[in-house]
């Protein structure tokens, strides 16, 4: 008898299409960054009332991605065939239980890149959040609560998942999480962007409804870049950290920072229970996570070298770990 070996040209064709509309998508971004931003700064620099109108920085800094790189990663895409499989429904309680999961991946892994990123740059790497941390503007909002959301579901659920899910759930998700990661390209944001998007992966290959992951992440990216930075932009760090200071304010003092203060620890005291309540859900339902078998699945000990080892995937996660490389020595070189 002969023995059949598994063909997985198809596979390696579809991972690589994606790999390039995401590669294209990533160029695209990066040269009208560039581009516009030099534009931006030649103005500002004839101009320097311009340097002050805050929405425009915010749109000089953001439209290349959504407006100019998405649309040339999707037009890759057109034309490339989908695969359809049937969606289970979303009930309130487990949304409210992945919402749970999210907060100790978000955090545990924010903890893990401050951490890593501390250690490979001898403490120059600058976190690229931080300059937009503080900023409380609705074009804020907008961006990182509302567009980002929107369209990186689009990106990095939609656009992988839809052409790749014919050849396993598993690869699919795991590829998803590691393209969403590294298009940060910063260390910073790696760990947890990686955790975050294989969750709204499985999210949307469970679901089959791409609101359900972008509900998610607009939930999480508003906590943790709106709501969070605007409690700590609302109370006094150095008397916090002073408790003869605080112990010493009169009662008029501690009637004005009183609610700050009382913002900040709440969700402060949320987060933590949370994190500890969605810990506890990963460790307890991580056996009940269930894949369908497709059919045209890859056997898992080709998995790697098709999904990875082809010419779209290797030029995306090369120009994204090249650009992560920058990021990471550019404050040491100009120091």
């Amino acid at each position: 008898m002969e023995t059949q070996t598994y063909d997985n040209t198809l596979a390696k064709k579809s991972y690589s299409r994606v790999g390039l509309a995401l590669f294209v998508f990533t160029v695209a971004t990066i040269v009208s960054q560039m581009v516009i931003g030099g534009v931006y700064a030649a103005l500002v620099a004839a101009n320097p009332a311009l340097g002050e109108l805050g929405w425009l920085a915010w749109i000089v800094r953001f439209a290349p991605i959504y407006v100019i790189g998405v649309p040339c990663g999707l037009l890759v895409m057109r034309g490339e065939p989908t695969y359809e499989t049937e969606g289970e429904k979303m009930t309130f309680g487990r949304f409210i239980m992945l919402f749970f999961i999210c907060l100790p991946i978000m955090y545990v892994g924010n903890i893990i890149g401050n951490i890593f990123s501390s250690i490979i740059s001898g403490g120059t790497a600058v976190n690229p959040l931080d300059s937009l941390a503080f900023d409380n503007s609705i074009m804020k909002v907008l961006v990182i609560a509302v567009m980002a959301p929107i369209f990186e579901e689009l990106m990095f659920r939609r656009l992988i998942v839809d052409h790749t899910i014919r050849y396993g759930e598993p690869a699919a998700i795991i590829f998803s999480g590691a393209a969403f990661g590294f298009f940060h390209m910063n260390f910073f944001q790696f760990f947890y962007a990686f955790g975050l998007g294989c969750l709204f992966a499985y999210v949307y290959v469970r679901t089959r409804k791409l609101r359900w992951s972008i509900i998610l992440h607009v939930i999480i990216n508003f906590m943790g870049s709106v709501i969070a930075p605007a409690l700590l932009s609302a109370i006094d760090l150095e008397l916090l950290s002073d408790p003869n200071a605080l112990a010493n304010l009169s009662e008029e003092a501690l009637a004005a920072v009183a609610p700050a203060m009382l913002g900040y620890f709440a969700y402060t005291g949320f987060i933590l229970i949370g994190s500890v309540v969605g810990l506890v859900l990963i460790i307890t339902r991580w056996k009940r996570l269930h894949f369908n078998h497709m059919p045209d699945e890859m056997p898992k000990d080709t998995v790697f070298k098709t999904a990875y080892l082809n010419l779209g995937s290797i030029l995306y996660f090369a120009a994204c770990f090249v650009m992560t490389v920058i990021n990471l020595v550019l404050p040491l070189v100009q120091g």
